[in-house]
């Protein structure tokens, strides 16, 4: 079996630096704690999200 890409949204240190490799990966995508879901959180979640797949 091949893995041909991955979500990833937890890292040892966070935020994930910038001059990280991960972020230039083309098939990794980063997204925010998509567990930490709560009424207050959820714009700036899809906000974030959103970002991510647009590469921002």
């Amino acid at each position: 079996m091949n893995i041909h890409g991955a979500g990833l949204d937890v890292f040892a240190v966070e935020p994930l630096a910038t001059d990280s490799l991960l972020w230039h990966e083309p098939d990794i995508l980063i997204t925010p704690h998509s567990s930490a879901i709560s009424q207050e959180y959820i714009d700036l979640f899809i906000e974030e999200l959103l970002g991510a797949l647009h590469g921002k």
